[in-house]
């Protein structure tokens, strides 16, 4: 789950959670996002991955008096721009759950409605910030708070490290004892489960990284097949083996 909380300034905040924006003259009527509910759906416990996951938003159009549009739109703001730029529409003429559209009205009580946008992951989205845009039919334009959208990663971008005492480590390698080998998996979203194995035998495992101390359960001058694991939000494991032997110098 994916939570975003934040400050909101310019506007009137009314309720815990519940953010009613009044600007620009337009009185009787609020937007929000709701920093609670917005959620990843994603094997990822934090970050997501581009063109395999989603994330949802939403929001509630409250028009009890004022005289507004029968359309929003959620509007976005990449990292790089300082201007918001058209994301979805929704029609608040019909509301329905389940929907397949990406943006939806969702539930209608009376004059107030819940908005959704249900987004792919999109690495040109990521840390991008989304908000609600309402025009009443005088023209005046309403803005909810905005949200940002969670990290999302090039899973074409994930790569791995292989140390040997903090140096790139070649293999075939010679190790002394109190040698130090350091497997990181990086630029990837959580978790990214690492392994190590030795002969087949799991030695250590980690979250991004995994590190194997040699110990005297190394013999010297015998042969070793190290295999190093890493897999990406519960996908398969990835694997490199490499053959270690143990040499006599310490360190």
């Amino acid at each position: 789950m994916y939570k975003q909380f934040l400050t909101i300034t310019g506007c009137l905040t009314t309720a815990i959670f519940l953010y009613f924006f009044r600007c620009d003259g337009v009185q009787g009527q609020s937007v929000y996002l709701d920093p609670t509910s917005v959620r990843s759906v994603s094997t990822c416990s934090s970050g997501l991955r581009d063109g395999l996951d989603f994330y949802i938003f939403r929001g509630i159009v409250d028009a009890t008096t004022a005289k507004m549009s029968n359309v929003v739109d959620f509007q976005v703001r990449l990292t790089y721009s300082n201007r918001f730029a058209f994301l979805c529409t929704v029609s608040l003429l019909t509301c329905v759950t389940p929907n397949p559209q990406p943006c939806y009205c969702a539930v209608q009580r009376g004059s107030v409605y819940e908005i959704v946008a249900n987004r792919p992951a999109d690495i040109s989205y990521s840390n991008a910030m989304i908000r609600i845009y309402w025009e009443s039919v005088s023209g005046a334009s309403v803005f909810s708070n905005e949200l940002k959208v969670p990290t999302i990663y090039d899973m074409n971008d994930v790569t791995t490290s292989l140390t040997l005492n903090d140096a790139p480590m070649a293999c075939p390698a010679t190790v002394s004892l109190g040698s130090v080998i350091k497997f990181q998996c990086q630029h990837a979203p959580s978790p990214c489960d690492v392994k190590i194995f030795v002969d087949g035998r799991q030695v250590v495992k980690g979250e991004h990284t995994a590190t194997y101390t040699v110990s005297t359960n190394i013999t010297i001058g015998m042969l070793y097949s190290f295999t190093f694991t890493y897999s990406v939000c519960g996908g398969s494991f990835n694997t490199t083996a490499c053959f270690v032997t143990r040499g006599t110098v310490i360190g």
